[in-house]
């Protein structure tokens, strides 16, 4: 039995403990109700029958037919990569082939990532669009548009065993070349111009000839949709603004929805590690990276009936925002959220199987939850001894529960300990143990690490890069703490937050700046000066020996702020309220004391399994932003964004703030009543 991921229970802040089922009775047992489902559904010539439709998202850059091939002819085994919402879609039962035979009511339809090829579309993935797909999310609208015309698509060939939209029409709804970070109104009112397309004209044309088609006595009468939609990364955003946009076409009956008249439930909504990115990415906080489409459009719709949304721990890109399925401080009732160890791709997969030099078996075990999840909400997908060997093959955890990848996840989950809590707090032990094993190693020790050696070009080059950017900016930050300290009374250095020694501009530059492209020529401007340093050979000792004691740095800081004179208050401890995942004091403290152990088993399974996402990323953010891993990552929750950790952080440097100049207030009045007294003795 797989052990436990440990996840925020809905409603409440107390750790949930969820069993993910990897064999056994329990899984026979969803697989016997499973069994009895489709029996139901599957109604033959029948008076009535239903339909199962399963659309499945692909992430930014994954690509089934890339990456995997498919189940009749997969590419050999070490050019795998696909992601786990292939290997999901692999599951789902096969359409039936032939035109004009009656349906089995079972449909499936997969989208490629962003930045791939996805012809029906238009969409070379080649070139300008391949790279604007990667950046800006271009032809992400498009994606929605498409997976609306199958839903269309797959009512009307219930009934007449073809598409009501062909394929050209497909393509004129969905042009290639529409930017999605169009920063006026262009991709804005293009989506509504497509959406009341489909209620104007397309919906009124599929209402009448599914009542010709009753009228007539075709049967089965449809009588229910079943809606399954699975995503992953960008695609996992595009699933949740797809859902919210098909809802838009319904109409309310009986308490429920009707697509043109017939009862709809989104059955299941599974999602890897959201991430939206849409337009300009949040590379810097004056940005959120969630434009046109996925402007206030993300939040899970109540009709979903459940909603499974696996969250990756080590994830900290600035360009990879999480996108929770929490709306501020509660969990709708339809949603659950898992946190697992990994990078993006460790949870929703996608790696070469060799990539790094750590292995990619990881992935499945998010991988087959959510293949578990799905059955036991309904989803038809195949049962493992029906499925075609590739694509089994694919899904399944090698060894099972007695593979070597489970039992290292096994041993790093009861390693790190968590405490439970909120999503914040169960991703932070992740991140402590995994930021505090790449300070303790160093330079020279992480490139003796055997996945550094394992790795080749430009793999090897990059994973140094990044080990030695987080050090770099860790031992700034330790020269910062230490000019404090040597100036306990510096207004100027102490009414500030500690600051990223790196960064484009100074702080007070950044936080005041509002105009984009200014703040994208100073980074330009500045690239030359971190690439110089990031590639300079010197000073090795140095950064390691500042980078190592950082956390002692910070003790003797504190201590020097309680011991000031004792005629002046201590400074309150301010933390950056405009981009509070950037926090350097957040970073400091989140390093574990030199004194406490990280166990062997996390440290062997950062080693093998967790991938370092910032070096396989396309572009170096250290270079960019100044900041690269030194940071947590950047979390919205629902179209709120991440106001909740801005608004405690301002409202704790506002607490701070008022208390400090309360007391230098009283300690001034109290030297100045102490002065006219010993004049006037």
């Amino acid at each position: 039995m797989i052990d436990y991921v440990a996840a925020p229970a809905r409603n409440a802040d107390p750790t949930a403990l969820r069993e993910l089922l990897a064999g056994g009775s329990s899984l026979r047992n969803i697989l016997k109700r499973h069994e009895a489902r489709v029996c139901d559904a599957d109604t033959g010539l029948g008076c009535t029958g239903q339909i199962h439709i399963g659309v499945f998202f692909d992430g930014t850059g994954n690509n089934k037919k890339l990456d995997y091939g498919d189940n009749a002819k997969p590419l050999p085994k070490e050019q795998w990569k696909h992601s786990n919402v292939a290997r999901l879609f692999n599951a789902w039962p096969e359409p039936d082939p032939i035109q004009g035979q009656p349906t089995s009511g079972l449909y499936k339809y997969y989208i490629p990532g962003v930045g791939t090829p996805f012809p029906s579309i238009g969409d070379t993935g080649a070139g300008f669009e391949g790279k604007a797909g990667s950046m800006f999310a271009w032809n992400g609208e498009a994606r929605i548009l498409w997976g609306l015309i199958q839903v269309i698509n797959a009512l009307h060939h219930y009934y007449y065993r073809k598409d009501l939209i062909d394929a050209g029409n497909g393509e004129s709804l969905c042009p290639a070349g529409r930017l999605a970070c169009d920063l006026a109104d262009t991709m804005v009112h293009h989506a509504e111009e497509r959406r009341s397309e489909f209620r104007d004209k397309h919906l009124p044309r599929l209402r009448g000839e599914i009542k010709r088609a009753v009228e007539n006595g075709n049967k089965p009468r449809l009588v229910r949709i079943n809606l399954s939609v699975f995503g992953f990364s960008r695609g996992a955003a595009e699933a949740r603004a797809f859902v919210n946009w098909l809802y838009e076409l319904c109409d309310p009956q009986g308490g429920g929805w009707a697509l043109a008249g017939i009862p709809l439930e989104t059955q299941f909504m599974g999602l890897f590690d959201t991430v939206a990115s849409v337009g300009l990415a949040a590379m810097w906080d004056v940005l959120e990276g969630r434009q046109s489409w996925a402007d206030d459009n993300l939040q899970v719709h109540p009709a979903v009936r459940r909603c499974v949304h696996l969250v990756a721990a080590h994830e900290q890109r600035a360009c990879f925002p999480l996108d929770s399925v929490r709306v501020d401080e509660r969990y709708p009732a339809n949603c659950v959220e898992y946190v697992y160890p990994g990078a993006h791709s460790d949870v929703g997969g996608g790696y070469r199987r060799t990539a790094q030099g750590k292995s990619d078996d990881f992935a499945r075990i998010p991988g087959y939850a959510m293949y578990c999840e799905a059955l036991e909400a309904g989803v038809p997908l195949l049962p493992l001894d029906q499925m075609p060997a590739p694509a089994r093959e694919g899904l399944i955890v090698p060894g099972g529960e007695n593979g070597a990848v489970f039992r290292a996840f096994e041993r790093y989950m009861a390693g790190v300990g968590l405490t439970g809590g909120r999503l914040e707090n169960l991703v932070r032990p992740h991140l402590q143990h995994y930021l505090t094993w790449r300070v303790r190693l160093g330079l020279s020790r992480y490139a003796q690490q055997a996945f550094v050696e394992r790795s080749a070009e430009p793999e090897k080059s990059e994973l140094k890069n990044t080990q030695k950017s987080l050090l770099l900016i860790l031992a700034g930050v330790s020269d910062q703490l230490q000019e404090r300290i040597n100036k306990p009374t510096d207004d100027r250095l102490h009414l500030k937050p500690l600051d990223h020694p790196y960064l484009p501009g100074r702080f007070e530059t950044l936080v005041g700046l509002k105009s984009v492209p200014a703040l994208i020529d100073l980074s330009v401007r500045t690239y030359d000066w971190r690439k110089s340093i990031l590639s300079s050979s010197g000073n090795t000792e140095e950064i390691e020996r500042k980078s190592s004691f950082i956390v002692t740095k910070l003790s003797q800081w504190r201590y020097s702020l309680r011991t000031k004179s004792a005629r002046d208050p201590a400074y309150p401890e301010l933390r950056d309220a405009a981009a509070p995942d950037r926090d350097v004091l957040n970073l400091v403290e989140s390093i574990l004391p030199n004194d406490q152990k990280i166990p062997d088993a996390v440290s062997e399974f950062l080693a093998g399994y967790v991938h370092d996402s910032m070096a396989g990323f396309a572009v170096d953010e250290f270079l960019i932003n100044g900041i690269g891993m030194a940071k947590f990552r950047r979390t919205y929750f629902g179209n709120r964004g991440d106001r909740i950790a801005s608004d405690n952080y301002a409202e704790h440097n506002r607490a701070g703030m008022k208390r400090f100049e309360a007391e230098r207030k009283n300690l001034r009045q109290w030297d100045l009543e102490a002065a006219e007294f010993a004049r006037t003795r």
